[in-house]
């Protein structure tokens, strides 16, 4: 709304109503009047044009003013009207105070009386534009709680409910109408109404109004969690809080998930930094929560994934698949592991603000992935190999670079079948024993399990392990499958 203040100046005196026309916009810049010489076309006026105050005499021709301010308070009950008159007494300013005017001005005086008229006018419209301000305000406040999920509750300074929206019942149980009036501790077992009572204390400016946590009373006598949110305003000089109240059981349901789910749940601002990091993050990562928080997530990310982490996160669609990707991350040791992510809608609480990302530990299927890889290109290589020897030493290199069985060898079966002799053997084995270690037909059985050879002094110290690791290899043959721990008869 603009700062023009339209006026409707009804008077019979054509030089009075020209001069007091005159005063008024000059007194005041935004006031702008339009004139009529009677009631009749005052109302004629009214009914044609914006008019946001009335300025009439009161003897006129037709409908005096009085007459004039009844038929303009059936149509418009709150437009501010000036009784400007000149022969005026007592009983008709009882009479007009009565009939509902805003005000009663005589004209008797200098021009100083257009000064005051001015203001008065100035005053009565800024202040109907401050209530009409008001109750929009209060429409669309209540179009709002009505509509709202969460209970919308008004409190006075005294702990009165003063108004209670629809939700109140799913939260707290109770109508609208049944709370109304009562004092909000009502809604509050007697162990929280110390807490509630402080952050309702305007004095304690220490406290964060943004939500307050505490188990509030349901009708039935069960306890619900709940969290408040509130302000403060003024209603007529009067101190009110308005309180936002959301049943926190689902919130805490899924907390409680969050914290104890094996998978790391984070969230991830536009910026790619931490937000929010779930217990699970130093298991997965071997970071504290607290030591990521802030931190860009992409700094962690091996420098050759980076690329594709950021591909496969671009801009969030719900409508489509969820975005995921894998990458080695540093760990806190310094380390590299595998994780699988995958990325969810933004959310935006009070709370926390971002995109939600759930993460896992997949090193060891990682593992298993290269594992059996590299075993698909092993056995693809044996295919072509063309003698005993050359896939006993393909064989062992196979194992060596599987499972890491440095000790590990072939032995086949000698010509007489007396012995196994050593065909393949591991890289490890040579700094280990002095000789090739053998197999002898008729040795003792539990001889048989060890390595004929001698085992180098350097390496005696926990050798023996590493000689029954040898003895449990299988042992490979073109034309003959034995065992070093069962001969064959």
């Amino acid at each position: 709304m603009s700062d023009r203040i339209p006026v409707l100046l009804v008077d019979d005196d054509p030089d009075l109503r020209a001069v007091t026309a005159s005063f008024l916009e000059r007194e005041a810049d935004q006031i702008a009047v339009e004139t009529a010489p009677d009631a009749a076309a005052g109302l004629d006026a009214l009914a044609d044009r914006e008019v946001e105050c009335i300025v009439s005499d009161y003897e006129m021709p037709g409908r005096n003013g009085l007459a004039f301010l009844d038929v303009v308070r059936e149509r418009h009950p709150d437009l501010p009207f000036v009784l400007f008159t000149g022969k005026g007494s007592e009983e008709v300013a009882s009479e007009a105070v009565s009939a509902g005017v805003t005000d009663y001005i005589q004209k008797r005086g200098g021009t100083e009386r257009y000064e005051r008229l001015a203001n008065r006018i100035v005053e009565a419209v800024e202040k109907r534009r401050a209530e009409r301000d008001a109750e929009r305000v209060i429409d669309q406040f209540r179009a709002v709680a009505n509509g709202a999920s969460d209970a919308i509750l008004t409190i006075d300074i005294g702990g009165v409910i003063r108004f209670a929206n629809p939700a109140v019942e799913s939260v707290v149980g109770y109508e609208p109408e049944a709370i109304e009036g009562e004092p909000l501790t009502t809604l509050i077992p007697e162990r929280h109404r110390e807490t509630v009572d402080r952050y309702l204390d305007a004095g304690d400016g220490g406290v964060d109004r943004s939500e307050v946590r505490f188990d509030a009373r349901r009708r039935d006598g069960r306890e619900v969690p709940v969290s408040m949110s509130y302000g403060e305003f003024v209603v007529d000089g009067e101190r009110r809080f308005v309180g936002v109240v959301r049943d926190d059981a689902g919130r805490s349901q899924h907390r409680a998930f969050i914290e104890h789910a094996g998978d790391m749940v984070a969230v991830l601002s536009s910026d790619w930094r931490f937000c929010y990091l779930s217990p699970s993050c130093e298991r997965v990562t071997g970071h504290a929560p607290s030591d990521l928080l802030g931190e860009r997530s992409l700094d962690y990310i091996h420098p050759e994934d980076r690329v594709a982490v950021e591909a496969g996160f671009g801009e969030l669609d719900p409508d489509e698949t969820p975005p995921s990707a894998e990458y080695r991350f540093r760990t806190a040791d310094g380390d590299y592991r595998w994780l699988e992510s995958v990325g969810s809608e933004r959310i935006d609480t009070g709370d926390v603000e971002g995109y939600v990302v759930t993460t896992r530990d997949v090193s060891e299927r990682k593992e298993r992935e290269r594992t059996l890889s590299r075993l698909r290109e092993w056995t693809r290589t044996l295919n072509y190999t063309r003698t005993t020897e050359e896939a006993a030493d393909l064989a062992v290199e196979a194992v060596d670079d599987l499972v890491d069985a440095g000790l590990g060898g072939i032995h086949l079966r000698s010509g007489a079948g007396e012995r196994l002799e050593p065909v393949a053997l591991g890289e490890s084995v040579p700094a280990r024993f002095e000789t090739q270690p053998s197999y002898d037909r008729d040795a003792p059985p539990k001889a048989r399990r060890a390595a004929h050879g001698s085992i180098s002094p350097a390496s005696r110290c926990g050798d023996r392990a590493a000689a029954a690791v040898m003895s449990r290899r299988e042992v490979v043959d073109q034309s003959r499958v034995t065992s070093s721990t069962s001969w064959p008869s």
